[in-house]
């Protein structure tokens, strides 16, 4: 999976900070957008997440403001023996 995030309302560092869990596990930590790459700039995380009982838990917790992201990509991966 890919998460998207661009910030296109605030113009600041700390304006909005967020940490995103996935599947229980916290896979992205206390993100400022604006001080990672700045105003109307493309951010994009991999997630690599077995999910085993089909169903895709996200949660995104804000520390300042609200949390955004901008797209979410799922691509399925098949685990198998390709012999």
């Amino acid at each position: 999976m890919t998460l998207k995030f661009a910030e296109i309302y605030w113009n600041d560092p700390g304006q909005v900070v967020f940490s995103v869990e996935v599947e229980g596990e916290e896979v992205i930590s206390d993100l400022d957008l604006i001080a990672e790459v700045g105003s109307y700039e493309a951010y994009d995380v991999a997630v690599f997440m077995n999910v085993a009982d089909g169903l895709l838990n996200i949660s995104f917790n804000a520390y300042a403001d609200f949390a955004k992201v901008s797209a979410i990509l799922i691509e399925a991966v098949t685990v198998g023996d390709s012999g």
